[in-house]
């Protein structure tokens, strides 16, 4: 199965649990595709928090959380929503979780509804992350289908 190594580093950390600010989500102050040989279906442009994934077939987002400053968080979970098209609403047909451990979680994209790219495919996807002193956060990249 090939796989995409992707550093997702956190910026501001806010508390889901007793937040108040507008969005309620902490930050991704940094989204980079770790360069490896035989991998070059999963892209972040320059300057955004946006991954593009291309061409067909399986692949393994292999997201490693990192931080900004001393702080350090493991993944709990992930969700999905669909902003562009209807097909798969919840993500549940093109994403599959793989596996989570204390510093990764593993998304499987199975590039089911990835549409022609005048009609591209687009999620949101929320990944669940507590720090070290037990808080909760949510954090909020795109992710789109480009074939």
């Amino acid at each position: 199965m090939p796989s995409a190594p992707i550093n997702l580093t956190v910026g501001t950390f806010r508390d889901i649990t007793t937040t108040t600010d507008t969005p309620r989500w902490s930050t991704v102050s940094a989204l980079e595709a770790v360069s490896t040989p035989g991998q070059d279906r999963v892209t972040v442009p320059t300057g955004t928090t946006k991954l593009i994934v291309s061409g067909s077939g399986l692949i393994d987002l292999v997201f490693t959380i990192l931080s900004s400053d001393t702080s350090t968080y493991t993944p709990l979970g992930v969700w999905f929503l669909q902003t562009s098209g209807t097909e798969d609403p919840h993500g549940v047909a093109n994403f599959s979780l793989q596996g989570i451990t204390s510093s990764t979680i593993t998304i499987r994209n199975l590039h089911v509804n990835s549409g022609p790219a005048t009609a591209r495919r687009k999620w949101e996807y929320y990944l669940v992350i507590q720090r070290q002193d037990g808080k909760i956060g949510i954090i909020d990249p795109d992710i789109e289908n480009e074939n």
